[in-house]
């Protein structure tokens, strides 16, 4: 063999190498990829089911959450301060979510759900007033200006909707199931 023969078949190998090595990195990449989105999700979901959680065991706490998203003005100094510091920890809890969507490292799908759960929020009067309050100064400029045109974007109350849908779904199934026991009593 000469020399030619043996230097071309080295390069060979080493294109080849080279290919496995791009190869094995790609398919690295595309888990950790998929490892970060679902430390992520994980992450974001805790962190607001741990304010849902706290809402539902708490009637005090669901007292403020209501009294937050009224709009109203809050006599009581302290349930004042604990209706505006609810308004700034789900504003930041949402912008850090925006932030890692941004980021590529939450999906779509999930920004998507959770996008129309911060609509739910922050298309009420208070939750208007607290945005409005925030902006420039709490939250993030990016994270105002995208949260302003979506809240511009919505027809209405988006929890208008949503109880509204809940209802029709809800009377859709009573409907359904009283059929079916209907039909269950005319065949015995």
């Amino acid at each position: 063999m000469n020399w030619e023969a043996v230097q071309a078949i080295a390069e060979l190998c080493a294109a080849l190498a080279v290919l496995a090595s791009l190869a094995y990195l790609a398919v690295q990449i595309r888990q950790n990829t998929a490892s970060v989105q679902s430390s992520t999700v994980a992450r974001s979901s805790e962190i607001l089911n741990r304010i849902r959680n706290h809402l539902w065991v708490d009637p005090e706490a669901m007292r403020i959450y209501l009294l937050a998203l009224s709009g109203e003005e809050i006599e009581d100094g302290i349930d004042s301060v604990r209706a505006r510091m609810f308004l700034v920890a789900l504003a930041r809890d949402y912008e850090a979510m925006f932030h890692q969507y941004v980021s590529g490292e939450l999906p779509e799908g999930m920004w998507e759900g959770w996008r129309q759960e911060m609509l739910l929020v922050f298309t009420t009067p208070g939750g208007q007033d607290a945005m409005e309050a925030m902006a420039g100064t709490l939250l993030s400029q990016s994270f105002t200006a995208y949260l302003r045109s979506e809240v511009a974007r919505t027809d209405g109350s988006p929890m208008q909707e949503l109880r509204a849908r809940w209802v029709d779904i809800g009377q859709a199934r009573r409907k359904r199931d009283a059929g079916s026991e209907h039909v269950r009593a005319s065949e015995a």
